[in-house]
This record gives structure tokens, C-alpha cells and sequence, in this order.
């Protein structure tokens, strides 16, 4: 956006400098630019105003959605932390299945006997349907 932003102005000033316009209306020209760079810097303040602060650092980072997906799983500092990796769409999350697998075979038995407040029986019909090996594994059981 910022890049637009230049753009424009280098577009206009390349004109400027590429045609015969008389000296009144390159005058008028650059105040009526400088009105609409600032109209367009000042809707686009307003627009970062009405975001949800948690998300306003998103919108300038290069970090993937996938990317981002895979952190909440590896940076999870809790159980209930990497399984917020199930409310995103499971592809973003592809990369690390394997782990995200492991890590829920490894722990099904201990969260169905300690029953932790967001493992209900919703989120344990959601594993069993996004982990392909665990329908096996709660049968074998």
C-alpha cells in the first residue's frame, strides 16, 4: 500500500515533467495530490484504529497463515495451547501432523482420565475426526 502510495506520487511528477502543463495547473495539481495522500493516510490510520489489536501486528507481518497455525501448536506452552491448532483449517497444519498426531496419542489416555475443562466430549469427537490413526487406536483400547 505504501508502495501505491509512491507510486502515484512519482506517476504524477513523471507526468508533470513529461508534458507541457501550464505552470497553474501543475500548481494546482500537487496541492490536489498531497490532499488525496493525506485523505488516503488518514482513512488508512482509521482502518488500523478499527482493528482488533491482536491482529494489528498480522497485517504487517510476512508470517504465513500455515506458519502461523504450525506456531500455536510448537509454541504452546500448555495442552490446551496446542490444541487450539484444531480451530484452524487442517491443511495450514499439514507440515506437522506427524507431531500433532504423536503428541494426541500420547496424551488422549491422560485427558480422558484427568477430563481437563476443554477436553468435552465435542473436542474429542473433533481429534478422533481430524486424526486419522486415533479412530483406531480408541477401538483397540
Amino acid at each position: 500500500m505504501c508502495v501505491a502510495l509512491i507510486t502515484s506520487l512519482v506517476s504524477v511528477d513523471v507526468f508533470v515533467r513529461g508534458q507541457t502543463v501550464g505552470e497553474e495547473a501543475e500548481r494546482a495539481l500537487w496541492p490536489l495530490v498531497s490532499w488525496m495522500c493525506g485523505v488516503w493516510l488518514g482513512l488508512f490510520g482509521v482502518f488500523l484504529l478499527l482493528m482488533k489489536k491482536e491482529f494489528r501486528g498480522s497485517f504487517f507481518s510476512f508470517e504465513t497463515a500455515s506458519t502461523y497455525a504450525q506456531n500455536i501448536f510448537l509454541n504452546g506452552r500448555s495442552d490446551e495451547a496446542k490444541m487450539t491448532i484444531f480451530e484452524e483449517k487442517e491443511r495450514q497444519w499439514r507440515g506437522i501432523r506427524g507431531e500433532v498426531e504423536g503428541f494426541v496419542r500420547g496424551n488422549l489416555s491422560r485427558w480422558k482420565e484427568e477430563q481437563p475443562v476443554w477436553f468435552d466430549s465435542a473436542f474429542e469427537r473433533l481429534i478422533l475426526g481430524r486424526v486419522a490413526s486415533l479412530p483406531e487406536l480408541v477401538r483397540r483400547r
